[in-house]
């Protein structure tokens, strides 16, 4: 961690919040990683604000993604977002067609 303000171009470094962002975490988050020199070229400027090259943040995020083992299985849908979007599991309601029930409608008990 640097804590100085470095002459690096503003297109090449995140704000904290853009951190947050960009990782999918929170502050909280974000402050413990900052803290603990996960970006080691992060730097504060004079006022406190913390300032993250972009070279750091994509480094995290492909380190992770090497260590972090899969913990479910990758969805084999994808919806008009770009989302992955979860099968349903039919063993464990083979009777459920899957369908919403429409307004006023009430499933049978």
């Amino acid at each position: 961690m640097i804590r100085m303000n470095q002459q690096i171009p503003a297109s090449e470094v995140l704000t904290r919040s853009k951190l947050e962002k960009v990782l999918g975490i929170n502050r909280s988050t974000a402050s413990q990683l900052l803290q603990s020199g996960a970006f080691p070229h992060a730097f504060r400027l004079d006022g406190g604000a913390w300032r993250v090259p972009v070279s750091d943040v994509e480094a995290y995020k492909a380190a992770r993604r090497v260590s972090k083992p899969a913990t479910e299985p990758a969805p084999s849908v994808v919806n008009s977002d770009g989302q992955g979007v979860q099968q349903r599991d039919e063993k464990a309601d083979p009777h459920h067609d899957g369908s919403v029930p429409r307004e006023g409608e009430r499933g049978a008990s």
